[in-house]
């Protein structure tokens, strides 16, 4: 009872080398990734060897390893995704020069709000996101969108207050808030919804509170929605 019936040791290993290297902030050597997975270096060896051969992982000139792009294109060919993107990404550019602010779009992944696209902004300073980031659902504009939508997977009920700011949320269609991971930063997004009427992904821009040439609120959200509409129309 309890065990793990599906429990394959040596992939295991694999993907939790991977995963570590992922998250990496830059290249790594075997020392650093057995010491980041609490393994011994002879028990990474022959695992980043075979990602190395699959293409998942590249060597330096140095000889550390980094993540390849072989898994952002995986994910970008998924076909869900590769309809999304086809249909939001050059609307989203438009949207970023339009507004010279960043614009990203997040789809549902479990209880999280993945980010799957990214327009910079035109303007003089921009905000750089990470793709393929996962956005926690209670601590971002996205995630909370997504969460208020009904389409993330929540272990548990938020607390009384969440679940107010959740019903606001869904009663208003949009949420505007200050990142509550940089200062500086305020992000708007809008719901994008299919055919159906259901929720598939959050379309949200991250405003740099700069000195000159700061978009008015209402002018955004509309921006905003008109774009999100045309995606939702465009799957």
């Amino acid at each position: 009872m309890g065990k793990n019936l599906y429990s394959v040791p040596a992939l295991d290993r694999g993907l939790d080398i991977l995963q570590w290297v992922v998250l990496a902030s830059e290249a790594v050597t075997l020392t650093q990734i057995a010491h980041g997975t609490g393994l011994k270096v002879s028990e990474v060896q022959r695992p980043v060897g075979c990602l190395l051969q699959r293409g998942y992982l590249t060597r330096t000139a140095a000889g550390a390893y980094v993540i390849s792009g072989k898994l952002f294109r995986l994910a970008a060919t998924h076909p869900p995704f590769q309809q999304i993107l086809r249909v939001a990404q050059p609307l989203m550019s438009e949207l970023a020069q339009e507004i010279g602010q960043t614009v990203h779009l997040c789809v549902p992944d479990g209880d999280a709000a993945m980010l799957i696209a990214d327009a910079p902004g035109g303007g003089l300073v921009r905000i750089s996101l990470q793709l393929g980031a996962r956005l926690n659902a209670e601590s971002t504009v996205s995630g909370r969108l997504l969460w208020a939508a009904g389409v993330l997977e929540k272990p548990k009920k938020p607390v009384e207050a969440l679940a107010k700011r959740l019903l606001k949320i869904a009663e208003q269609g949009f949420e505007r808030a200050p990142s509550e991971h940089a200062e500086g930063i305020v992000d708007t997004g809008v719901l994008v919804r299919g055919a159906d009427g259901i929720a598939v992904a959050a379309l949200t821009t991250s405003e740099l509170r700069l000195l000159v040439n700061q978009v008015k609120k209402g002018d955004l959200l509309t921006a905003l929605r008109s774009k999100a509409e045309l995606i939702g129309a465009g799957l």
